[in-house]
């Protein structure tokens, strides 16, 4: 809970109930895992929190999600209608254009709560550097399952049972269950090998991924089973199978 916030270099403390409502508000963007869309066009969605949008900003959110391409293919692009709570559109065309309206607003503090669920890893992977750089100096809350979303985070919370367990950066939360185990398991070792491989690289021919497990020690099975856990899909381009 959130009673006081101070500003850096004055020795000043504002409690949340000295602001307006309104004002509070505005300061907060907020993208649920279920979003809703209004049965109006992707560009009335888009610009929903911001009715004086221009089209060049509401293609720039559009990218900015991986969503363009997406709405290019359609007949109506733009103007397409998306139906009732977004019937017309997939669980992840949703999702994504719920972020686009959010992004849009450019708030103070944007809250993430598993609102990528339903993209593969890739595109996960490009949303969240295009996230990272366009809000710089902003504050950004992910919630998420898949530690891709979160790997590069300032700090991470490891929650269990609503209790946080364990709180740090990436590698320091390694370290900790290094410490802790005094080492990670064979299949642990190999979750933490592909998302540090798939978040630097977005994608890598599955032979490639097999011949650098195989020069850390990680066996091929261990990396087989971390990609059916982390759910990293797969996809065939000129012959080759990519992670």
């Amino acid at each position: 809970r959130v009673n006081f916030l101070w500003v850096a270099n004055f020795n000043l403390k504002f409690g949340v109930k000295d602001y307006r409502l309104a004002d509070l508000r505005s300061l907060l963007g907020y993208v649920p895992q279920d979003q809703f869309l209004f049965a109006t066009s992707i560009s009335e969605n888009i610009r929903f929190g911001h009715p004086n949008l221009g089209e060049e900003e509401i293609e720039e959110a559009a990218k900015i999600v991986h969503v363009y391409d997406d709405i290019m293919d359609m007949p109506e692009k733009f103007d397409t209608v998306v139906g009732e709570k977004g019937i017309a559109l997939s669980g992840g065309q949703k999702q994504r254009l719920a972020m686009a309206r959010a992004m849009i607003l450019n708030p103070e503090i944007l809250l993430l709560d598993n609102s990528l669920s339903a993209v593969d890893a890739k595109t996960e992977h490009a949303i969240i550097e295009n996230v990272k750089e366009g809000r710089r100096g902003k504050t950004t809350i992910i919630t998420a399952h898949r530690l891709s979303a979160v790997v590069h985070a300032d700090m991470i919370l490891v929650l269990e049972n609503g209790r946080i367990t364990e709180r740090g950066r990436h590698q320091e939360l390694l370290e900790k269950k290094e410490t802790k185990k005094g080492q990670v398991s064979a299949v642990d070792k190999a979750k933490d090998f592909l998302i540090d491989l798939l978040s630097e690289n977005g994608k890598m021919p599955s032979n490639e991924i097999n011949q650098k497990a195989e020069i850390k020690n990680i066996s091929w099975a261990s990396v087989r089973r971390a990609k059916q856990i982390l759910e990293i899909v797969c996809c065939r381009e000129n012959n080759k199978l990519y992670w």
